[in-house]
């Protein structure tokens, strides 16, 4: 309760895929629930020194906008 279900992707190399096939791709495959509400594609994950993904400088991607 009170969280949302977001993606951030970063896609491999030579692969292409837009947002509405992930979209698609999530609903086929997950419940209901656990679709993302939101979905950003990124060149890159920023990642820390230990090569864990940094949450937080993905927040901004998914900020409500008023």
């Amino acid at each position: 309760l009170g969280q949302r279900v977001v993606a951030a992707v970063q896609l491999g190399a030579g692969a292409s895929a837009s947002i509405d096939e992930l979209a698609a791709f999530a609903r086929e495959r997950l419940a209901r629930y656990k679709v993302p509400e939101q979905i950003a594609l990124v060149p890159a994950l920023p990642r820390n020194a230990m090569g864990k993904v940094v949450k937080s400088r993905l927040a901004p991607l998914f900020e409500e906008k008023p």
